[in-house]
């Protein structure tokens, strides 16, 4: 049984991996909340920090990571404050991680990126290009925290370059555990990910050989604006 490390495994979408994919794999978790019910082998830690990291590296034999670092959403340009915090989470947090993985010989990382990467071709849950906007169109965000997790993403290309480390970068749709009929948004008939699909690509992202692979994890909706060409072939 393969081990995993599911870094921020306290969130929405840790929750639902921790247990969807907890039959097959042994999970480790990591996150800055104090306690994490639903991981027996858990860490309180800052990924960003190089030497909390290090427990859980040396005290496990890890197969692959997945980095689903994130913080609250921001404006599309933060304060001077937050834009730090948000360096720490998205950027420094996979810098780390990924230091970590080549120290410790894992070769598995699957990051969890996000469609505004390329959020200028998309209005309202359309693409405006015409056509499914392609992980090959050149990524033009609106947003800082679309900015980051491009960069996080170049980081991850940097570490296969050097270091072999394979990686899996699904830029995700809309995911909620559960939509509230009153506050629900029209966009998200077309951008939403459900739980079923959501468990089944990051069980291929784990357990897919590759280089470097970047998709668009959405569900199959009608008129959705990501062409999802690269997550099928996982």
């Amino acid at each position: 049984m393969k081990t995993v490390l599911i870094v921020g495994c306290h969130g929405v979408i840790g929750r639902q991996l921790v247990g969807g994919l907890g039959l097959k794999y042994n999970i480790i978790g990591c996150d800055i909340a104090d306690a994490c019910e639903d991981v027996e082998q858990y860490y309180k830690c800052d990924a960003s920090d190089f030497d909390q990291l290090e427990p859980v590296f040396s005290k496990h034999k890890i197969d692959a990571v997945i980095n689903l670092s994130g913080i609250k959403e921001m404006p599309c340009i933060p304060t001077l404050d937050d834009y730090k915090v948000m360096v720490d989470t998205y950027l420094n947090s996979t810098f780390m991680l990924l230091m970590k993985m080549r120290d410790h010989n894992v070769k598995k990382m699957v990051l969890a990126s996000t469609n505004h990467v390329t959020d200028r071709y998309e209005e309202d849950g359309y693409s405006t290009l015409g056509r499914e906007i392609s992980p090959l169109d050149y990524p033009i965000s609106k947003s800082v925290y679309g900015t980051l997790k491009l960069a996080a993403e170049g980081l991850c290309r940097n570490f296969n370059i050097n270091y072999g480390i394979q990686t899996v970068a699904l830029r995700i749709g809309t995911y909620r555990e559960s939509y509230d009929p009153d506050d629900y948004q029209d966009r998200w008939d077309r951008t939403r990910l459900d739980t079923e699909d959501m468990l089944l690509y990051f069980e291929k992202a784990i357990e897919v050989e590759c280089e470097v692979e970047v998709c668009y994890l959405v569900s199959e909706n009608k008129d959705k604006p990501w062409d999802t060409s690269t997550l099928k072939k996982l």
